[in-house]
């Protein structure tokens, strides 16, 4: 699980994702990420 998750090297081990997977919908930025977080604090 190390080897995969933390060094991500998938060849020789493996990465733990859970049911949380499958709340992910599309791919964004964190520069998306942070701006959207902030969009009540402005």
């Amino acid at each position: 699980m190390r080897l995969g998750m933390l060094l991500g090297d998938l060849d020789n081990g493996y990465v733990s994702v859970g049911n949380g997977v499958s709340l992910i919908h599309e791919i964004k930025s964190v520069k998306e990420v942070v701006e959207e977080l902030m969009v009540d604090f402005k």
